[in-house]
């Protein structure tokens, strides 16, 4: 009787001992989440505090797992982006952390970000930009940003896609003009003033292709039409099957169409294209600023 007891007790005894263990593993874990919820905030705090004061030259980008692309700005957009954060300010609203306390989430609202819903200037100067920064509408932005501890024990962002997205890349459509009214870059919008549209021509026919097909080619030809003379250095793609296949660069003096001819081979008559889908695209340096429809050739 007394020897079952003495069992009892211990098993009393070590369930106790097990739920200590337990009670405390889970509390000390509680901790150390908290603790890295409180990493998280100060870093995400700390980089946002810089950004904005900076207006936007902080390397927040290098902040991140994933870095974005920054390439396609210009450097007068980036400077157009920065002026536009005079106003914005961001508080941290939540912060989860995973069990592993490798990974986590960190929401931030962002007050009086810039709105560009109702922006309608899209081709203007610096200056004139500037002036329509200081009176555009602002709007509130909440984000949740996914961040993970790197090898070395710092938070990172996984990636700044959300943000940007939502505070820089409206800049991107904004087309600069120089002092002499030159578009500094290229945009859509600019495009849109002047591209009207384009058409296929049968070699044969001397005529547009209406059918929406070739017969035995020996060129591709596409008419590119504007609404007023331009001058435009332009350079011209082909493209078969989704492919490109060949460029030609093409000047255009006061004139109202870009003609666009590819040849199969230059010296010989006899040469034609290969059945398949074609396209010609048009472009200012990099920059495409318009693409035919698709032709087949048969």
């Amino acid at each position: 009787m007394e020897k079952s007891f003495r069992n009892i007790l211990r098993r009393i005894s070590a369930a106790l001992i097990i739920g200590t263990v337990l009670v405390n593993c889970t509390g000390c874990n509680a901790l150390l989440k908290t603790f890295a919820a409180r990493q998280i905030e100060n870093m995400v705090n700390d980089s946002f505090t810089q950004y904005l004061e900076s207006k936007g030259s902080f390397d927040i980008n290098g902040l991140c797992k994933k870095k974005s692309d920054m390439s396609e700005y210009t450097e007068e957009q980036l400077a157009l982006y920065g002026k536009s954060l005079n106003k914005t300010t961001f508080e941290i609203l939540e912060t989860t952390v995973k069990d592993s306390r490798e990974s986590g989430t960190c929401t931030v609202e962002f007050k009086k970000a810039p709105d560009f819903s109702k922006w309608d200037l899209w081709i203007a100067t610096e200056d004139d930009y500037e002036d329509a920064l200081g009176s555009m509408k602002r709007k509130t932005v909440k984000i949740t940003f996914k961040m993970t501890k790197n090898s070395d024990g710092d938070w990172k962002f996984d990636n700044l896609e959300k943000f940007y997205s939502s505070f820089l890349e409206p800049f991107k459509e904004l087309c600069i003009l120089d002092e002499d009214g030159t578009p500094i870059n290229i945009t859509k919008k600019y495009v849109e003033t002047f591209y009207v549209d384009s058409a296929w021509y049968d070699e044969n026919m001397g005529n547009p292709a209406e059918e929406g097909y070739l017969i035995n080619t020996h060129t591709l030809n596409c008419v590119f039409y504007f609404n007023a003379p331009v001058d435009l250095e332009l350079k011209a793609f082909l493209y078969k099957d989704g492919s490109e296949i060949a460029d030609t660069e093409i000047s255009v003096v006061n004139s109202v169409v870009a003609s666009v001819c590819f040849y199969a081979d230059e010296d010989s008559l006899d040469e034609t294209y290969d059945r398949g889908t074609y396209k010609i695209a048009i472009g200012i340096g990099d920059k495409i600023i318009a693409e035919s429809a698709d032709i087949m050739v048969r």
